[in-house]
């Protein structure tokens, strides 16, 4: 065992690399990091549209947590996890989406002679 991961460690990059390809999963982080960059671009975008702040508010936190869940059932492994997890995630979705109506309704419910 100290023997393979010591060999391991003095192969270089490249070797490295071809061992993770071959296997075929980082065809899998590979198409999330493009879903994660053209969101970020569909951002970016957004932010021209002519629909005000709350407008702007709401879609740049929707795009924001399409991209926190690709990252968590991806990179984090969740996809794969238990059911409780599951309804861990779900009750911070539904939490998420609370605090987002909140500000919505903070930005529409001004304070008169607020600064």
């Amino acid at each position: 065992m100290a023997e393979d991961r010591a060999s391991s460690e003095r192969r270089g990059f490249g070797e490295r690399a071809r061992d993770i390809f071959a296997h075929g999963w980082s065809r899998h982080y590979i198409q999330v990091f493009l879903y994660l960059l053209a969101l970020t671009i569909l951002t970016v975008l957004a932010s021209y549209l002519p629909i005000g702040v709350a407008g702007h508010v709401f879609i740049a936190l929707l795009i924001a947590a399409i991209k926190a869940g690709l990252v968590a059932a991806i990179f984090m492994h969740l996809l794969h996890e238990k059911v409780v997890i599951h309804r861990f995630m779900a009750f911070t979705v539904l939490f998420f989406l609370a605090l987002v109506f909140l500000s919505v309704l903070a930005l529409k419910n001004t304070v008169v002679g607020a600064q």
